[in-house]
């Protein structure tokens, strides 16, 4: 077994230690589509906005070579007193993930649990959120639990959460709309026309800080109009959320990851498609439409360019993240379930019962999460 050791990297100015080998690991060792959400960037914003408690970093290292990347945070649950590890990026990441150098995963997840279990203090419980079960993450820390949790005492439960349907992208947009249902292709071609015939028509790709600026009130604008028709705030209602998603596309912009598009019509905003690329990999966070113009299908028109424009660019992976929403079958998406893992003290009254109340505010806040992507 190679020499391990773990460095923990703890509070605020831990976020300073990660350099460029953090997102050059990262990019090595995951899909783009699950890498963006463990990116210094991301990672660095959302505590900004959301972080409360205290934000560590784990790096295991085999030869002082980086083999296992883990961003957690501790926080209390006032409820029962008890102190919880999480990702951070949890709730507004649509994965949560450990980044593990796939030739040393299994001694990279045993070096990582091993300085968890032996450091009981920091924890009550233990939530792995919204790990895709493609992710080599869940099958080596269940072989983990398995194999040793019973030395420890710890017990571990599985539970599903939400799906998010990855679409495999062809060499070309003719090549997947002729694999799509007839009826959604005849309406493409049919409202694009029809509004082509109708208004001045305008597509267009953020390219610059000033049209980011316009374009991301716009989409926060149009999306909170459309949901409030139904009495629903929408994901961007609170001024944490809104300052959050301009912070990052500011950054996503710098680093050319951001894709969000628009459509206009007759000069005024009718649809924003929200995306950011990363590597190979587009995925598709959210947008809104004005309800004026619902009619014309705007949004699945405006989509058919987003998706012929992530072909163009040279992305063979789409991902529709969090919410099995019918629009994104359509297309061809195949639904990959996100699951949660959390551990426990089985000895320990309060961790037992601190997991029994995690899983009741995990299905609150699914049913939630169920209504929040139709905000979407």
């Amino acid at each position: 077994m190679p020499k391990m050791r773990v460095d923990a990297y703890f509070g605020v100015q831990a976020f300073t230690k990660l350099g460029e080998w953090w997102n050059e690991c990262v990019m090595s060792w995951l899909p783009p589509n699950r890498a963006i959400f463990v990116t210094k960037e991301w990672l660095s914003t959302w505590w900004k906005h959301f972080g409360k408690g205290l934000p560590f970093f784990l790096c295991v290292r085999g030869f002082d070579k980086p083999i296992c990347l883990a961003p957690l945070f501790v926080t209390r649950l006032n409820a029962l007193g008890s102190d919880v590890i999480r990702f951070i990026g949890n709730g507004v990441s649509d994965y949560g993930e450990v980044a593990v150098e796939p030739r040393k995963g299994v001694d990279a997840v045993n070096a990582l649990m091993n300085y968890l279990v032996s450091h009981r203090h920091l924890w009550d419980a233990v939530e792995f959120s919204d790990l895709s079960v493609a992710s080599p993450f869940v099958s080596l820390v269940k072989a983990w639990c398995d194999e040793f949790g019973w030395r420890f005492g710890i017990g571990y439960e599985l539970s599903y959460s939400e799906v998010c349907p990855v679409l495999n992208l062809p060499q070309s947009f003719e090549e997947l709309t002729a694999t799509v249902d007839s009826s959604l292709r005849n309406t493409i071609k049919r409202r694009e026309r029809q509004i082509k015939r109708l208004f001045d028509v305008e597509f267009g790709v953020v390219k610059n800080e000033v049209e980011r600026r316009e374009v991301v009130e716009q989409m926060f604008k149009l999306h909170t109009r459309r949901w409030l028709r139904r009495f629903q705030p929408g994901v961007f209602s609170l001024p944490s959320s809104r300052n959050f998603h301009r912070h990052w596309t500011r950054l996503a912009l710098e680093r050319g990851w951001l894709g969000i598009h628009f459509l206009k019509l007759n000069g005024a905003y009718a649809a924003v498609h929200y995306c950011f690329g990363f590597g190979n990999a587009m995925c598709y966070y959210g947008g809104g439409f004005a309800p004026e113009f619902g009619k014309y299908s705007v949004g699945t028109v405006l989509m058919a360019h987003v998706l012929r424009h992530a072909i163009e660019d040279g992305k063979n992976i789409f991902d529709f993240l969090r919410g099995g929403e019918r629009y994104k079958l359509l297309w061809g998406a195949v639904p990959i379930a996100n699951i949660n893992i959390r551990l426990f003290w089985k000895r320990s009254t309060r961790s037992t019962a601190t997991v029994s109340f995690m899983r009741l505010r995990s299905k609150v806040l699914q049913i939630a999460r169920c209504i929040g992507h139709k905000l979407r």
